[in-house]
């Protein structure tokens, strides 16, 4: 039995673009550097950047807190892995628990780590606070 890519068996629809006569030039050199027609290659080159608009609209509203990493690797199309490396890449904090900071900074006093407060305190100051608006969502 003979199995389809199931992108094959959808409907295919034509868009078309205006370029100007650089933006044209610019695209047909391109192409003959490339081993594509031009149709693959501006199809190409239009998924990437769909690919790039998905993960960029995820990471700033994960970043404006909005959504979880789980929701941002949903909207982006990609594994929950994936955009927490992006995440990590972007030198992005990476804390699902609001109160992580503040636990931390327990902790460092309570064993008598300075060094642990002091990095806290740099990341605090790197804009990373956590206030009580932001608590609030972690509780719900």
């Amino acid at each position: 039995m003979k199995t389809r890519n199931a992108s094959a068996n959808k409907a295919k629809v034509s868009k078309t673009i205006r370029l100007t006569p650089e933006e044209a030039e610019e695209f047909s050199k391109i192409c003959q550097e490339e081993p594509f027609t031009e149709s693959a290659l501006m199809k190409r080159l239009v998924l990437e950047g769909l690919t790039r608009y998905k993960l960029e609209k995820a990471i700033a509203a994960y970043t404006r807190h909005e959504i979880s990493i789980g929701e941002g690797a949903a909207i982006a199309g990609i594994s929950y892995n994936r955009f927490e490396k992006e995440l990590w890449n972007r030198h992005i904090m990476v804390l699902e628990d609001p109160q992580f900071l503040q636990t931390l900074a327990s902790l460092g006093e309570s064993f008598e780590q300075p060094q642990l407060s002091q990095a806290i305190r740099r990341v605090q100051e790197a804009g990373v606070e956590i206030d009580e608006e932001e608590k609030g969502r972690g509780e719900s």
